[in-house]
């Protein structure tokens, strides 16, 4: 098992794998074995991790240390996403009035485009997991080499994002909003000490202003929280991100001045640091190219969020015509789909039941195939390993995200939006992955503990941005650590302990 994520649904984990055989042309290289599987809400990404490994070695021979071809990628992986979200945003317009072929047009040409963008954008996976060495591994030897006793700093500078990404505009456009708020004690009372629709009610008797930038707000910004399914953050998430800020006591003007000028402040700490270390050439161009890494992956899942915001119009529209509902949409095979809006026939809901309950998507060495229900079920009985459980383990190691002083706190396994309302302030986030969909349940962590992630996966990322203790690739943390149990988190060190109760 390489990952593992959530609501995760059948036409998204169809085109993923789709997506590979897409990457293998591309760029000519060996078959990847390669499966989603999907059991409820959870999808395992299994493989092989010799085929991994093996279409990683092909690429990079390929590239032959070549690190402006592989910048290239990025590039063109954005390009893909910025003309996906081009072609999806017709999406949002009426579609009650256009005929069932050119929603058939639409979905298909979605599909093809989502399959693009993930095709170019799994350059950065192979060099997460099956060739590290190529990049992270050599750029981590060379500053412990260089610079050991200040290995961490110069890591975290290193590797800090080149660029803001949209959720960090997100922030600075909050903050905006938030320095108007900030002037007025009656509303920041109210915030303060109301919740959910009570507290929409009154802001829009006692304020409509806010509440109207607020509906723009969400508008221009609530799409990033999407990922595959949605929702789409609101007026009440946002409010609660409003909440957030009173209660860290955040000054507005300061903190966009400081996110403002963090980037250009963090590379003129780059720039020095590379200075003072005098690498080759080649090493000098691979620490510039990490940063352009980490602000690249989620920018290019940003662009995927964006348009599966826009195909949920899409779906509905199809939904409505078929009388389904927008989960059975989204996991019903296409053929399904073109059948119903074409030919009028019924969609077959005990194959969407099916493939609900369990279905895998595989790209067997070059074959590909869906496998649903009890077939799908004997496929993972029989092919994915699982891990031992490892409920003895007290202290568990991983790597640091974002560095800071050890912080005890009660864990909440938080794996998806369902179960952010257990998360307190002073709580330890421990998840499988952290998504942009927990975001809020991440504001009020003293420390994040991720099973699986790397060097640009989303919990390092968004740790450094709040200023987090973290701590990702622990594996088996959510196996090990239960719901309440207290934990310490020596991020520093990469280290997990479970403190007796």
């Amino acid at each position: 098992m390489l990952a593992q994520d959530t609501h995760s649904n059948f036409l998204r984990n169809r085109l993923w794998v789709d997506a590979l055989k897409r990457w293998e042309k591309l760029f000519k290289l060996p078959p990847l074995s390669m499966a989603i599987a999907s059991e409820g809400d959870m999808i395992r990404y299994v493989s092989p991790l010799s085929s991994w490994q093996r279409s990683a070695k092909a690429f990079f021979d390929d590239l032959q240390g070549d690190l402006d071809r592989f910048e290239a990628l990025i590039g063109k992986a954005h390009e893909e996403g910025e003309r996906m979200n081009a072609f999806t945003e017709r999406f949002l317009d009426d579609l009650t009035k256009l005929p069932p072929a050119t929603l058939v047009r639409y979905l298909k040409r979605f599909l093809d485009l989502q399959e693009t963008v993930y095709a170019y954008g799994v350059a950065v996976p192979l060099v997460e997991v099956g060739g590290t060495s190529f990049i992270d591994g050599r750029a981590r030897a060379f500053l412990k080499e260089r610079a050991p006793g200040r290995f961490q700093e110069h890591y975290e500078t290193i590797s800090f994002p080149h660029n803001r990404g949209f959720g960090e505009e997100q922030e600075i456009a909050l903050l905006e909003i938030f320095k108007e708020v900030a002037r007025d004690e009656r509303l920041i009372r109210i915030i303060e000490e109301e919740e959910g629709e009570r507290l929409v009610r009154d802001l829009g008797e006692e304020a409509p202003w806010l509440v109207e930038r607020l509906e723009q707000h969400a508008r221009d910004h609530g799409w990033i929280y999407y990922v595959y399914s949605g929702p789409a953050y609101g007026v009440p998430e946002f409010l609660l991100f409003l909440k957030d800020l009173i209660r860290k006591g955040i000054e507005p003007e300061a903190e966009i001045a400081r996110r403002k000028g963090r980037h250009e402040e963090m590379r003129r700490r780059r720039e020095r640091i590379i200075t003072e270390l005098r690498p080759d050439a080649s090493t000098r161009r691979m620490l510039h190219l990490i940063g352009k890494i980490v602000w690249g992956k989620p920018r290019r899942k940003d662009y995927q969020s964006r348009s599966y915001w826009h195909a949920e119009s899409l779906y509905r529209e199809i939904g409505r015509r078929l009388g389904l509902t927008l989960d059975q949409v989204r996991n019903l095979p296409m053929e399904e789909l073109e059948a119903g809006l074409l030919e009028g026939k019924r969609p077959d809901l005990a194959l969407y039941r099916t493939i609900k309950e369990c279905h895998c998507c595989l790209d067997d060495d070059g074959t590909l195939r869906n496998l649903f229900g009890k077939e799908a079920k004997r496929w993972i009985a029989e092919h994915v390993e699982e891990e031992a459980p490892q409920d003895a383990a007290r202290e568990l190691q991983g790597s640091c995200a974002c560095a800071g002083p050890p912080v005890r706190g009660t864990a909440r396994i938080v794996n998806g939006p369902e179960a952010m309302g257990k998360m307190r302030y002073g709580d330890i986030l421990v998840a499988y992955a952290t998504t942009p969909a927990i975001v809020t349940a991440m504001r009020k962590a003293a420390a994040i503990v991720t099973d699986e992630g790397g060097l640009t996966c989303h919990a390092a990322i968004v740790s450094r941005e709040l200023g987090t203790p973290c701590v990702v690739g622990v594996r088996m943390a959510t196996s090990a650590i239960k719901d309440g149990d207290t934990v310490e988190v020596d991020a520093k060190e990469g280290r997990v302990r479970i403190l007796p109760s």
